[in-house]
């Protein structure tokens, strides 16, 4: 349906319109129309109607089973069974009685030889004779110590006891005083001159061995 300029004239009064008018109108129904066709297009539609459904009606027809033909029965004639006759039934016959064993004295075992081994005493090895360090052998040629003149005109005189450490060559290494005499001037004296002396070294069997030995010295004016 379309809507004209002139539907919206009054009766009985001329239509005169300006241009301007005449757009602003023809705007106007545009819009109108625009409004017409929006409201239908937001219209819901109905859906179709629905068929009914189609009812049917079904019946079962049961078949009969088949019968099962019988087949003829022969019947057998029945023999008569004779009860079986039970064994006779034997006496036990008496168990024979085991041999009972005799006891068996024991047989003591007969002693092994005894074989008598006499105990062999090994010798102890003989012991190495060892002697001492000597210093009065006249081969040794060792000179007496010198009497100190101061000790003469004093009267001084004592033994001195000295302890001499040799060597296996018979060579003193050590002399020191064991015993002094009282007074120092002789110990020097004997000290001194044994530190020179030679000696016959020590042996164990025969071998030289280093030791020591007392050497007393006797100062004594006659």
């Amino acid at each position: 349906m379309l809507l004209r300029a002139a539907d919206f004239a009054v009766p009985g009064v001329p239509v005169e319109e300006s241009p301007p008018r005449r757009l602003v109108r023809l705007a106007v129904v545009l819009g109108l129309h625009g409004l017409f066709l929006l409201a239908l297009w937001q219209l819901p539609s109905r859906p179709p109607p629905e068929s009914e459904p189609i009812r049917m009606a079904v019946r079962v027809i049961e078949r009969p089973a088949p019968t099962p033909e019988q087949e003829p029965v022969t019947q057998v004639p029945e023999v008569p069974v004779e009860p079986a006759l039970a064994p006779p039934v034997r006496p036990p016959e008496p168990l024979a009685r085991p041999p009972v064993p005799r006891p068996v004295a024991p047989v003591a075992p007969a002693p092994a030889p005894v074989e008598l081994v006499e105990p062999r005493v090994a010798a102890p090895p003989a012991p190495a004779v060892v002697t001492a360090v000597r210093f009065d052998a006249a081969y040794l040629n060792n000179p007496a110590p010198a009497y100190p003149r101061a000790s003469r005109r004093r009267g001084e005189q004592g033994r001195v006891l000295l302890q001499v450490q040799v060597d296996a060559r018979g060579l003193p290494q050590q002399v020191e005083i064991h015993k002094g005499s009282g007074y120092a001037r002789l110990d020097a004296a004997a000290r001194e001159a044994v530190q020179r002396w030679r000696f016959v070294p020590a042996r164990r069997g025969d071998e030289a061995i280093a030791a020591s030995v007392l050497v007393p010295i006797l100062f004594q004016m006659e």
